[in-house]
Parts: C-alpha cells; sequence; structure tokens
C-alpha cells in the first residue's frame, strides 16, 4: 500500500476526536461570522457620516448586480432595522450596542472553539507520542545500535513538540481563517466586484512568494532539528558517562564538543528565522502594492464614474485590510506547517521503521520447554557486517550448564542474544523442543527466560519494583524471598526506607555487587526455565564476586544455563565448555578435557583465569 503524505496522515489522528472537531468548527464558523459583524456595523456608521443615512445612498448604483447585491441589500435592511432611531445619537447608540454584543459573542464562540481544540490538538499529540514511543518497543536491538540515543530521544520529544507547536497554533488557523476570508470575500464582492477581482488579481503574487519561502524553510526545519538531535547525543552521552569523563579530565573536550554542536544548531536556527522573518515583510511589501492599487481604482469609482458611495469604499477598506490579516496569518500557517512536516516526517519515518525481529503470522505460543536446545547451521551477520558466526552446531540439553569462552571479539554475546530472539539468524535456525525460535513468539520464549548481564539496568524506582519488574502481582513475600536467595535481604534491609528506597538513575546510589544481586533477584522471581549470563561476575571485587557467585548457584539450580565465562569458578562448574573463536566453535568439552589439551581454551586459561585460581586458593584477591 502506498504511503499516504505526511499531513494527510497527521489528519488521520484526528478521528477519535471527530465530535470535538465538528463542535469547535460550528464555534470557529459563528466567531468568524460575529468577527466579521463587528467590521460591516461600521458600514451604518459611515453612511450617516458621508451620505446622511441609508435613503441617501438610492441613487448610486453599486456595479456589483446580482445575486450579491440582492444579498447584501436585505442584509443592509436588517441592519437598518435594528439600529434605526428616532435620532443620530439614538441610532449611534445602538450601533454602539451591537458592535459590543457582537464582540461579546464573538468572544465566548473564541473561547468555546478553544476548549474543545485543545482536546483535539492535546489528544492528537499524545496519541502520536504513545505511539512512536510504542514502535520503538517493538523494534528490535539493531535499530538502536544503529542510531544513537539522542536521535532517538529528540523524535519523542523535540519532534512531537515541534508537531505539537504546529497543532496548537495552526489547526485553528487552518479553519478559521479560511472562514473569515469567506465572509470577508462575499461582503467584498457585494460592495464591488470590479475592485474585489483586482486585488484578488494581484493577491496571488503575495501567496506564490511565501508558499516559495515556505518550501525552503521546511527543509531548513529539517536540517535544525536533526542539529538539536546532535546536541541531545552530546548531552546524553556525557551524563550517562560522566563518571568516565571526570576520571579522565576530559570535561574541557566534552564542553567543546557541545558547544560545537550547540553552534552548529544556531546557524542552522538562524538561517531558519531570517528566512521565517523574510516571509513577513515581503508579505508587507506586497500587500502595500495591492492597497494602493485599491485605493486608485476605488477613488475612480468613487470621484469619476460615481458608481461607489464613500461609506462603500471606506467600509470596502476596512474589510479589504481586515482580510489582510486571515491571508497574513495563512501564509505563516503555510511556514508553520512545513516545520511541523518536517518534524513529522522524522517521527513517521521510525513509525514506518520493519523491526529486523517480529512475530510471524500465525506463530505459536511456546508451551513448554522439556528437552533441548538446538543451533542448527547457524550463520549471523550485522546489516553488511563481516558474518560474525559461521557454522555453529550446538545441542543444549534441558538443566545443562554450557559455559561459552573465547578471545573478545569472538560472537560469544551474539550467540546469547539468538536464544532469545534480539537477533535472528542470517542462515540456519535456532530450535527449542524442535520449533524454530521464528515460529514462536518473542513474549512466550522470553517468558521462560531470565537474563543477567554485566551492564545492569535499574530502573528509578524502589528496591521493590526492581525486582518485581516483569513479573506481575508479585507480593512482599515473593519479592523478599528472592532477595534472601540473592544474598540482597540483608544490604536492603540497611538501605533508609527499605524495599521503598529508590535506586537512581541505572542504578547509580547502589554498588556493582549489589546492583548484581538485584538483577539476580529480578531473574528469581520469573522463575524461569532457561537462565543466560553474559560476564555477570567479571567487574565485581572477590567479596562481592562470592557473594554474587554464591545466588547465582542457587539460580542455576534445575535450569538450563548459558553463560558467557570471565571467572575461573563458573567454568570450572559448568557441565560443558565451548570455545569460540573468530565466530566458529573450536573447542568443546569439560574444564578438565580441555585444559588438558593444549589448546586455545588452555592458553586462555594461563592468561587469564590461572591467576584468579591462584588468587583464590591463597586468598590474596581484592
Amino acid at each position: 500500500m502506498s504511503r499516504l503524505p505526511t499531513f494527510r496522515r497527521l489528519l488521520s489522528y484526528v478521528r477519535p476526536y471527530a465530535g470535538y472537531l465538528v463542535i469547535a468548527l460550528l464555534c470557529l464558523a459563528a466567531y468568524a461570522v460575529f468577527s466579521s459583524a463587528t467590521l460591516y456595523l461600521v458600514k451604518p456608521l459611515f453612511s450617516y457620516l458621508f451620505e446622511g443615512g441609508p435613503d441617501a445612498q438610492m441613487d448610486v448604483v453599486t456595479g456589483s448586480g446580482g445575486v450579491l447585491t440582492g444579498l447584501r441589500e436585505q442584509l443592509d435592511r436588517g441592519i437598518e432595522a435594528l439600529i434605526s432611531a428616532p435620532t443620530i445619537m439614538g441610532t449611534l447608540e445602538r450601533i454602539c450596542i451591537l458592535i459590543i454584543a457582537a464582540t461579546l459573542l464573538k468572544a465566548v464562540f473564541l473561547y468555546l472553539q478553544g476548549t474543545f481544540m485543545a482536546v483535539l490538538q492535546q489528544g492528537i499529540v499524545r496519541r502520536l507520542r504513545d505511539d512512536l514511543y510504542a514502535q520503538l518497543h517493538r523494534l528490535s536491538l539493531a535499530y538502536f545500535h544503529r542510531h544513537r540515543t539522542g536521535h532517538l530521544v529528540s523524535r519523542v520529544t523535540n519532534d512531537v513538540w515541534v508537531i505539537q507547536d504546529t497543532l496548537d497554533t495552526t489547526l485553528k488557523q487552518m479553519v478559521l481563517e479560511p472562514l473569515r476570508i469567506t465572509v470577508y470575500t462575499y461582503l467584498l464582492l457585494s460592495i464591488s466586484w470590479q475592485l474585489t477581482l483586482m486585488a484578488f488579481v494581484v493577491m496571488p503574487l503575495t501567496v506564490f512568494v511565501v508558499t516559495r519561502l515556505g518550501l525552503r524553510l521546511r527543509r531548513y526545519s529539517a536540517h535544525s532539528q536533526e542539529r538539536m538531535a546532535e546536541v541531545n547525543d552530546v548531552l546524553e552521552e556525557t551524563i550517562t558517562g560522566i563518571r568516565v569523563v571526570k576520571a579522565f579530565a576530559m570535561a574541557p573536550f566534552e564542553i567543546r564538543k557541545f558547544q560545537s554542536a550547540t553552534a552548529n544548531y544556531f546557524h542552522a536556527m538562524v538561517r531558519m528565522i531570517r528566512l521565517q522573518l523574510l516571509a513577513s515583510p515581503a508579505g508587507a511589501v506586497l500587500g502595500s502594492m495591492v492597497g494602493a492599487l485599491v485605493i486608485w481604482f476605488g477613488g475612480r469609482l468613487v470621484f469619476v464614474q460615481h458608481t461607489l458611495t464613500a461609506s462603500d469604499f471606506v467600509t470596502f477598506l476596512v474589510l479589504m485590510f481586515a482580510l489582510g490579516r486571515p491571508v497574513k496569518s495563512l501564509s505563516d500557517v503555510h511556514i508553520k506547517v512545513q516545520r511541523g512536516l518536517a518534524a513529522a516526517d522524522r517521527v513517521f519515518e521510525v513509525l514506518d521503521t520493519q523491526p529486523d525481529v517480529s512475530d510471524r503470522p500465525g506463530a505459536l505460543v511456546l508451551a513448554g520447554y522439556d528437552a533441548e536446545i538446538q543451533f542448527d547451521r547457524v550463520r549471523f551477520q550485522y546489516d553488511t557486517g563481516p558474518e560474525v558466526l559461521s557454522d555453529i552446531n550446538l545441542r543444549v540439553e534441558r538443566g545443562e550448564v554450557l559455559a561459552v569462552v573465547g578471545p573478545s571479539g569472538g560472537g560469544k554475546s551474539t550467540l546469547l542474544d539468538l536464544i532469545p530472539r534480539f537477533f535472528d539468524p542470517t542462515e540456519g535456525a535456532v530450535r527449542i523442543d524442535g520449533q524454530d525460535l521464528r515460529d514462536l513468539t518473542m513474549n512466550s520464549i522470553r517468558a521462560r527466560m531470565g537474563i543477567v548481564t554485566q551492564d545492569i539496568i535499574l530502573f528509578n524506582d524502589s528496591v521493590f519494583f526492581n525486582i518485581a519488574y516483569g513479573s506481575e502481582g508479585a507480593d512482599a513475600d515473593r519479592v523478599i524471598h528472592a532477595a534472601r536467595m540473592a544474598n540482597a535481604h540483608e544490604f536492603i534491609e540497611q538501605m533508609p526506607e527499605g524495599y521503598q528506597t529508590r535506586v537512581g538513575q541505572r542504578g547509580v546510589l547502589l554498588s556493582g555487587g549489589q546492583r548484581q544481586r538485584l538483577a539476580i533477584a529480578r531473574a528469581l522471581m520469573k522463575d524461569p526455565d532457561i537462565l543466560i549470563f553474559d560476564e555477570a561476575t567479571s567487574a565485581l571485587d572477590t567479596e562481592a564476586e562470592l557473594l554474587v557467585q554464591e545466588a547465582i548457584d542457587r539460580l542455576m539450580e534445575h535450569r538450563t544455563v548459558f553463560v558467557v565465562a570471565h571467572r575461573l569458578s563458573t567454568i570450572q562448574h559448568a557441565d560443558r565448555i565451548i570455545v569460540l573463536d573468530g565466530g566458529r566453535i573450536v573447542e568443546e568439552g569439560t574444564h578438565a578435557a580441555l585444559h588438558a589439551h593444549d589448546g586455545l581454551y588452555r592458553h586462555l586459561y594461563d592468561l587469564q583465569f590461572a591467576r584468579a585460581e591462584e588468587e583464590t586458593r591463597t586468598g590474596t584477591g581484592v
């Protein structure tokens, strides 16, 4: 199906709020009518001032002719009936009362439309932001590897804000101003079709110039939003890595980098604002040309041809200059719409992205896990990069503990990422009890898995929330039991508010070992069939490792476990070890068998693990 234009896609978000839109449109129509009435009510005043009253005009033929003249005469008679009084001052008083009444009604309908339009505008933005956030959850990990965090945050915050600003300032105007233009145009035509025609022949030049400026502004706006995303990137990276920045005394470098990003944004915004400001004086100059021509031609109709009364001419000028306001507003709307569409293009780019990994139509729910997990001739590569895994054939029985070791960059973490379907194999298949994981729903697969990594992610919420995360309806007893099993209950009880203590962004208020134990407690809460440990203890000191390893040992009981191993203790207790090098399994066996063989595992052991074993044996580790 062909992609809908951006503007039509934005309008599709209006549908749930159609009732509010209808009421708002009716209020806008009433506002346009009473807004025009406040202007047209000056006509009888000019009539009394210049011609001595409406009766003095009957000898002047207004040249418009036809239906419009008849409708205008009926309108004039109705107004005359309302304002007619025995004295001139009495008539003037009635004119003033009508102007006040029309202004009051105009204000009431403007308020009502604003109230209903606010629900419409904010509802659209809310749905757009919700859809964008939900889409981010549907996208695969590969998408987040390809896109910087700041750019994605900018889509949800800055770009949606631009769309919101566009809707706030333009949705009303795109409806109101055409209504006002329609009413004003009718009144102008009813007074003099010749003057109106001449004004409208010249006016399109103004519209053309502003439209061209708007198209250029859309490109500049997109460029400025990209520069804003770069500012967000630097800011997000600095805040996230502030410990590293301070440790390496790189604050001056980061400040210069941020200043460079803000300078680029500054120049982009200045170019955009210059172009935006150019539209207003350009429109004003062209508008003054139109006004001068109308005054010259109208003067001929009044003073030379005598086909137009002075009061009609003055009223025409009042209406024509009043018409300039909605026309200018529409031209500004066009410019703002171009900014909004540029932001919407970026938002819809995310919404239109198809995830690399998704559930197939008719995917089955994983009912159980009884026998084995199999890697069948698996190959994998990221996009167009080199192959990361090559011809992996592996069977892991239920309840088996498999350790994966190898040089850095050998494909260890990638191998484990295929099990919860963070990625799908480029070739071959990963099967569970004979079923291809791609034929199963991702949620049902991941529901049976617990994952603990070196880089623990905790949320800026309570300890209780972080342990119960992913286990809906968890009660306090279960959470406390999981914390005890993870060797976390003791330090949690010592925290200021116990289980209700907040852990800070990404758990920064906790030590590395405490974060690991909360992550293990979180995994225990799921009671998973399959466990994945990716360097879970590599960043811990010896004391913290002992506590974490004890918790891991409890968690591993009666479960299938995959471990990317770094510490000796985990490797020695594994049922089987595979050695990955260059994306291939080059060795496989128990710790004793591999250690006895003079191969890559023995080499890695001698380099990485022999010292750790000695420190553990002698108690000299720190």
